[in-house]
């Protein structure tokens, strides 16, 4: 499920190849090393997306604690400046 949810990502990354935060607007600094790679959609959400649905599926009494990582990952794509709003919500929908 992974592979397949990074694939479409990686798809249509290269479709739209739209730049990341840090890429286009100086004031946004990265806390982590930048890349010239488009950023729409997010892999990280794309990630988190799909690993939190399988994990609901196995761990049913932990459905609170896996969305709430999930939404930690979806956070840090946000304020590490590689990533939109939208970009991380295309890449939750894909994932």
């Amino acid at each position: 499920a992974q592979y397949e949810a990074l694939k479409a990502a990686w798809h249509w990354k290269f479709r739209h190849a739209r730049p990341a935060p840090t890429a286009v607007d100086a004031a946004v600094q990265a806390v982590a090393p930048a890349s010239d790679l488009p950023a729409y959609p997010s892999e990280d959400a794309a990630i988190a997306g799909v690993t939190a649905e399988v994990l609901k599926l196995l761990f049913p009494g932990a459905v609170e604690e896996i969305t709430r990582r999930a939404a930690e990952e979806r956070e840090a794509a946000l304020l590490s400046g590689r990533a939109t709003a939208s970009d991380v919500a295309a890449g939750l929908a894909l994932g």
